[in-house]
């Protein structure tokens, strides 16, 4: 068993990631990885109302295919036809996310927890085990964390800087690691 932590405190302001307007907000991230599963928990001033359970399950063992991040960038040309397109996969198709505790109806959070494994299985892993993550490596990801996060406050619209926010989590995620 070995444990990450990583903390950061969010300061006043509209420009901040995280809706810290109102008042000091801290983010606090905690991962503690077993044998085949990490436990990871995203607290927002030290709330935690869902939890999710992401595992790899999907297209992605039927299908070996290897596609860059970003997905098919390579088509510069206008002349082209659809037919003669390479097939670019869902990356959302590759893993199965199931609603532990919290709103099972909120259509961002299985993003958000598919983009953290993706985060986990292309970078972070490789990094803590020292060699290259197979596309058929099989860990079960369990995601506890504060769904205030993805809320629209009072002065926002519902769906302004969700993506800002995404990938702020995902950094701190990533800088856990670093330190």
């Amino acid at each position: 068993m070995i444990s990450y932590e990583f903390q950061i405190h969010l300061p006043k302001g509209k420009d901040s990631s995280l809706n810290a307007s109102s008042e000091n907000k801290e983010l606090y991230v905690q991962a503690t990885h077993f044998n085949n599963t990490i436990l990871l928990q995203i607290r927002l001033n030290g709330e935690m109302d869902s939890t999710y359970e992401v595992s790899s399950k999907g297209l992605n063992p039927i299908l070996d295919i290897n596609v860059p991040l970003a997905g098919n960038l390579g088509n510069t040309g206008g002349d082209y036809d659809d037919e003669e397109e390479e097939f670019v996969r869902d990356h959302l198709s590759d893993y199965q996310v199931v609603t532990k505790l919290g709103d099972s109806a909120d259509p961002k959070v299985p993003v958000v927890c598919v983009q953290i494994a993706e985060l986990y299985r292309r970078v972070i892993l490789p990094e803590v085990s020292g060699t290259m993550a197979q596309d058929n490596m099989q860990f079960s990801l369990l995601i506890s964390m504060s769904s205030k996060i993805w809320r629209a406050t009072k002065e926002q619209s519902a769906d302004d800087n969700d993506f800002g926010k995404l990938v702020f989590v995902l950094k701190c995620i990533k800088d856990m690691y670093a330190k």
